[in-house]
């Protein structure tokens, strides 16, 4: 891993301390979807219900964060990318397969997931394996 960025998973009690941070990148991670508030977001992350990761470069540049949730199906537990953004994308992204795929096999999950757009396949060089398709009523 290179040493210009460092990660770090945020406990749920230490939230409230780091929010300040990455309430930016939170916010733009989630301007493209209509399902959430931030304010539920938030309250997820202090539960524990969901887990936030900073990236940032010394000495406290949030560069990128990300947050993550498990998803339990009947023959799986799931890591779910909920939220994923930032900036210098070439210099961070790559603590998704060092870090965060170690730490969800840890806690028991078999995959990751993510739901968001297009390009997230190609950068990430996942397998497509469904489609979203939504209809506003």
């Amino acid at each position: 891993m290179s040493s210009s960025v460092n990660v770090y998973l945020v406990p749920p009690h230490e939230v409230q301390a780091h929010w300040p941070l990455a309430e930016t990148l939170v916010r733009k991670a989630l301007s493209r979807q209509t399902d959430y508030e931030e304010v539920a977001v938030y309250r997820s992350l202090i539960t524990g219900e969901r887990r936030m990761w900073l990236v940032h470069k010394p000495p406290h540049n949030v560069v990128a964060v990300l947050i993550t949730s498990f998803a339990l199906y009947p023959l799986s537990k799931v890591c779910v990318v909920f939220a994923l953004g930032g900036n210098d994308m070439d210099e961070w992204l790559h603590f998704l397969p060092d870090l965060v795929e170690p730490w969800a096999k840890a806690q028991g999950c078999s995959h990751m997931e993510l739901k968001g757009r297009d390009g997230w396949e190609r950068v990430l060089g996942w397998r497509k394996e469904a489609v979203v398709l939504r209809k506003e009523l």
